[in-house]
């Protein structure tokens, strides 16, 4: 490379530096192209899927589409609650508010909630999504069940 600099004219070398890099015409201008199931006016009216994961510590709610892309979160943690506290039904009742109004801003207004989880607070999840605009279509628990499960650790001998 630097015997072609060498052997270009001066002139040529002074203007190749001062033209301005530009994409090459071939990609043309941006096109916006609206996400599946929205109209280009505004939001239309999606269906959803809520999964609540109900721990010991914590519920967590995850809305995704139809297609299980995750659309928007919340948890007992990112409302404000620490600790023991995200454990609590209160925490479970302000996460799902929060869901159902990021929700309703991405357009969606009708929801399939899964339920995973030995936690308590599936149940107050549920009826704070209904009460704040969603509408559940359908229940379902996909708690995995253990057929045989792990083998147990040896017996203690006294």
């Amino acid at each position: 490379p630097q015997q072609q600099d060498t052997l270009e004219p001066p002139a040529q070398r002074q203007q190749r530096q001062q033209q301005p890099l530009v994409a090459p015409a071939a990609y043309g201008p941006r096109k916006v192209v609206p996400r599946s199931g929205q109209a280009a006016g505004g939001p239309a009216k999606r269906e959803g899927i809520v999964h609540v994961n109900s721990t010991f510590n914590n519920t967590i709610m995850v809305l995704t589409d139809r297609d299980s892309k995750v659309q928007t979160w919340t948890s007992g943690g990112t409302v404000g609650y620490k600790n023991a506290n995200k454990a609590t039904p209160m925490a479970a009742e302000l996460a799902a508010k929060e869901l159902a109004k990021r929700a309703a801003n991405l357009g969606f207004h009708a929801v399939v909630v899964k339920l995973k989880g030995m936690g308590k607070n599936k149940q107050f999840a549920v009826q704070s999504l209904a009460a704040n605009g969603l509408t559940v279509t359908q229940l379902q628990d996909v708690t995995p069940i253990p057929y045989n499960g792990c083998r147990l650790p040896r017996r203690r001998r006294v």
